[in-house]
């Protein structure tokens, strides 16, 4: 459809494939033990249950990836990929082509069967997160560093420790909720954002 609309075809939403790919390498090896550090002292508490023996799980992960990297791929080129690119060709504002597409990502995340307060505080974090691949997005050049963001995320989020009211069916441990309120997490995870951007960035410099 992109490429009747506007003759851009997959590779210019992507951006240049090699830095793609080199930059995808460069930034994941630095998310990986940070998410793992903050994540898995949770997955060993008492109140987390694995669903899985471990060698279950393992056996798993060879459809669950490559089906969870087109999830995160498919919203990076709608997102960034797309949306981000156009709105930067025909606005020179950063505050536009960078947090329209943001908050439309958060606005994807919102769940009506949560109360109010719980639904918005998760559209107010999926937008920070999408603020995230925004930036890396626009420093890079390409869309590695957002698909190593959302993958990694996504693989913590959903693979490895999952809540137990939301896509859960794939995680080894999954974390009971108790029907808990988003906010007392909000300064945990806005600092847990900004590390990862920061560590993010950090790689890209390497």
């Amino acid at each position: 459809m992109v490429r009747r609309l506007h003759r851009v075809g997959l590779r210019d939403l992507i951006g240049a494939i090699r830095p793609a790919w080199r930059q995808f390498w460069r930034v994941s090896p630095y998310l990986s033990p940070l998410y793992a550090i903050l994540v898995l002292p949770s997955a060993f508490t008492p109140d987390a249950v694995q669903q899985f023996p471990f060698t279950t799980w393992l056996s798993l992960l060879p459809a669950i990836l490559p089906l969870l990297f087109v999830q995160i791929s498919a919203e990076e080129l709608v997102f960034r990929g797309y949306l981000q690119s156009h709105l930067a060709a025909l606005c020179k504002y950063p505050i536009i082509w960078i947090g329209v597409p943001s908050f439309l990502f958060g606005l994807i995340h919102y769940d009506p069967a949560s109360p109010a307060y719980s639904a918005w505080a998760y559209v107010a974090w999926a937008t920070c997160l999408g603020l995230v691949s925004a930036d890396l997005t626009a420093r890079s050049g390409t869309l590695g560093p957002a698909f190593a963001v959302h993958f990694v995320n996504n693989i913590s989020a959903l693979v490895i420790l999952a809540a137990d009211d939301w896509l859960y069916g794939a995680a080894l441990f999954v974390w009971p909720t108790y029907g808990l309120a988003w906010e007392p997490f909000i300064p945990y995870e806005a600092l847990m954002l900004c590390t990862v951007w920061l560590t993010a960035r950090l790689a890209l410099r390497r």
